[in-house]
């Protein structure tokens, strides 16, 4: 959020602007609260898709190529080494099946956004219809591409993929496949992510609560609030629907 938006708001004054969030594309409505130091609250956090900013305001580049047709989306300043990655791919461990269902939107909306907030080895992997080795991990397909959700560390990665490999569409059953000698602690933990997601009652980008703070220093965590670091702003955000189950104990601080 840059500093000139700040300044151009009158008491009580509400910005309007799209925003990116772990690679999430949010229309986000803040308000400006007067306070010893002022802050912007959300009144309204809508998931959509824009063209990306550019010039002075413009985010690192959201995504990278690992092969024709197959990309990686993570947080701007995790390392990734793309070859390690594409080897991983080809070092599937067998299925291990959830009793949860996913829907197109839950690639960028949904599980997609509440993983990457909470999780800082969340990634994206996506992949083009011109892809066929990889197609299988199109398990949330958006027009003719598609997609889906991973933890990456180490040797190891951890990847959601449907179920059943002839169901493509709708709202499908999933399953967690390890990748590579450290796959099955990933898949444990990305095992977990799904469980604190049920819980929370499937939470969205419309439940997301977020509040933004001038300047980019890091705060001490409040209890059930991940807290991001931009350039120049501190993003706090959080589910309500977390803070009274088991997920909203833990706190998370993730760096820009």
């Amino acid at each position: 959020v840059q500093p000139a938006w700040w300044r151009q708001l009158a008491p009580g004054g509400r910005l309007l602007l799209p925003l990116s969030v772990r690679g999430s594309q949010l229309s986000v409505a803040l308000d400006l609260l007067e306070r010893p130091t002022p802050l912007l609250h959300s009144a309204s956090v809508r998931s959509c898709a824009f063209v990306r900013l550019r010039g002075r305001g413009a985010g690192p580049e959201p995504s990278r190529t690992i092969a024709d047709g197959l990309a990686v989306q993570a947080a701007d300043d995790r390392a990734l080494d793309t070859a390690a990655l594409l080897r991983l791919l080809d070092e599937p461990g067998p299925r291990r099946p959830t009793p949860v269902r996913l829907r197109t939107i839950d690639l960028w909306d949904g599980l997609g956004l509440w993983l990457a907030v909470h999780e800082p080895d969340a990634c994206r992997i996506l992949v083009s219809a011109a892809n066929e080795r990889y197609r299988s991990l199109a398990l949330l397909p958006v027009g003719t591409d598609g997609g889906t959700m991973a933890l990456v560390g180490g040797d190891g990665l951890a990847v959601l993929v449907a179920s059943n490999d002839h169901e493509r569409g709708g709202c499908l059953p999933v399953s967690v496949r390890p990748c590579g000698a450290d796959g099955a602690p990933l898949a444990d933990r990305l095992l977990e992510c799904l469980r604190r997601w049920v819980a929370a009652g499937q939470p969205s980008a419309a439940q997301l609560r977020l509040r933004v703070h001038l300047g980019n220093s890091a705060a001490e965590p409040v209890p059930g609030t991940m807290q991001l670091v931009k350039e120049h702003s501190r993003l706090l955000l959080d589910w309500p629907s977390e803070l009274s189950g088991e997920a909203g104990r833990e706190t998370s601080k993730l760096a820009r």
